[in-house]
């Protein structure tokens, strides 16, 4: 991607490439209080964000999951490696059983595959879903964090000193705090960042 399309795709969205967003009042007050240390993105959920972000999940397009991965790595990785800021392993967000054969692939998971080939980490498959959940778009912030309430479990050790929890789009961060509290349960002094491709900023 050239560096004028960079410009106008994601440039004016956040403060600067690798920014942690936790320090960006303008997302930081929507999010509930994160057990996480930082938060990057890839830009705001709209545009043609918001519609390759759609096309992946609800369109089952999964090579929108490479093109997203494509333009985080090529936004972020440089400013990532500087700061010194890159996991030691990737934990995609997992789905329920249902939710995984209704829509045949997870999103969180297709994301993580490119992201570690492209920042050369490893995939840790250390969360499970405990419950099916209903789908947090469609809730306020209190429902969602009653609505994912003691959904994770972990299955396997997490091997790790930091780690990144990759999704797609964090709204009030209710799935990532849930995701969160189920690690530091088993591993208390792990440091925690989560990796999504879009953030939803309500004005």
């Amino acid at each position: 991607m050239c560096e004028f399309c960079q410009q106008d795709i994601f440039l004016p969205t956040f403060p600067s490439p690798a920014h942690n967003l936790l320090d960006y009042e303008r997302v930081h007050k929507h999010l509930i209080p994160p057990s996480y240390v930082s938060l990057h993105a890839l830009g705001e959920y709209k545009g043609i964000i918001a519609g390759l972000v759609s096309k992946l999940k609800f369109s089952g397009q999964v090579l929108a999951a490479k093109v997203l991965s494509d333009f985080f790595i090529c936004y972020l990785k440089d400013s990532l490696l500087h700061k010194q800021s890159v996991p030691d392993a990737l934990v995609p967000i997992p789905l329920s059983k249902l939710r995984y054969i209704q829509r045949e692939f997870n999103q969180a998971h297709e994301l993580s595959i490119h992201l570690s080939e492209g920042f050369d980490i490893p995939i840790c498959q250390a969360l499970q879903r405990r419950k099916h959940t209903r789908q947090q778009s469609s809730l306020n912030k209190e429902q969602r964090l009653r609505n994912i309430q003691n959904a994770f479990k972990i299955t396997t050790s997490v091997p790790y000193n930091s780690i990144a929890l990759v999704d797609d789009v964090i709204t009030t961060g209710a799935t990532i705090n849930a995701a969160c509290e189920a690690i530091q349960a088993h591993s208390p002094d792990l440091e925690i960042h989560v990796w999504c491709m879009a953030v939803s900023v309500k004005e």
